[in-house]
């Protein structure tokens, strides 16, 4: 097994010739127009799995998270301290007893060459 842990405008086949069995692409999907892009790719038998989750969140745990993330980080803010200490308190307006709830649906697009069964 070969792995590439590349962006895929800086891959470079290995050698002539070369064909991969398995791409992956998460939170950056979104931003493609998929459908068009893996029709046209030898990626093009496609099928949708859903699969449902539910986690529970504290108000802090919900500022960790943001803070690792690329559209909250610290840096985007002139006051993060202030930013957080509103989101801190809206939160808390939210919780359930200390606690957020979230339902979501996890999407995976199982793109394969067709004629492949794995």
């Amino acid at each position: 097994m070969s792995v590439h842990p590349v962006r895929a405008e800086a891959f470079t086949a290995p050698h002539p010739g070369y064909q991969t069995d398995l791409i992956t692409c998460s939170r950056a999907f979104h931003w493609m127009d998929y459908e068009d892009d893996l029709a046209a790719s030898a990626f093009c038998s496609i099928t949708e799995h859903r699969f449902p989750f539910a986690r529970d969140w504290t108000p802090r745990g919900v500022l960790g998270y943001l803070r690792s993330t690329s559209f909250a980080r610290p840096d985007l803010f002139a006051d993060h301290t202030r930013f957080e200490e509103q989101a801190q308190a809206l939160l808390q307006q939210h919780a359930q007893d200390g606690v957020l709830h979230e339902d979501g649906v996890f999407t995976v697009l199982l793109a394969r060459r067709p004629g492949t069964s794995r």
